[in-house]
């Protein structure tokens, strides 16, 4: 898990704020919850770091139409806490060649190809990043609002700015 979150944070903090783009059924968050919604009282925390959290939802339907899921996590940022990113965690090629096919026809097949087994699509209101890893036959669909992604990030930047300005 924390190996795919640096793998986005370095591809989206790579590309510009600017660089902005459009697909086909663009989300605005997962299964009722909305981009910057704060926590359901039924979401369990599952991990806390700086300025975001990560929770579960128990008895959450763990698959996206055949695909079988082995966890899905939301994560949140800043206080107060708002939805910002989405991550299904899935096993094996066959869910990944699902997922690639949910993906492709939900939305579209323009999308950045980042690399071996990994697609991004980039839009206004969502970024989604589905990639597979060979060497753990693991994989992962997340769900990014760019808004709040683009907040995060520059507010990372200039966290690290002001802490190398006291060593100047």
């Amino acid at each position: 898990m924390k190996r795919a979150l640096i793998l986005v944070t370095a591809i989206l903090t790579l590309l510009s704020p600017n660089m902005v783009f459009a697909f086909q059924n663009e989300p605005d968050g997962f299964r009722g919850l909305k981009w910057g919604d704060p926590p359901t009282e039924d979401m369990m925390l599952f991990e806390a770091k700086e300025n975001k959290r990560y929770y579960t939802l128990p008895n959450e339907k763990l698959s996206l139409g055949n695909v079988n899921l082995s966890s899905i996590v939301y994560a949140f940022y800043d206080q107060p806490e708002r939805l910002m990113v989405v991550s299904l965690y899935f096993k094996g090629t066959d869910n990944y060649d699902l997922m690639t096919d949910i993906c492709g026809k939900k939305f579209g097949t323009e999308n950045v190809d980042v690399g071996i087994l990994k697609l991004t699509w980039w839009g206004e209101i969502t970024t989604i990043n589905l990639e597979y890893n060979l060497a753990i036959e693991g994989g992962v669909l997340m769900l990014i609002s760019t808004t709040l992604w683009t907040e995060y990030t520059e507010a990372q930047k200039k966290e690290q700015a002001e802490k190398a300005e006291e060593d100047w």
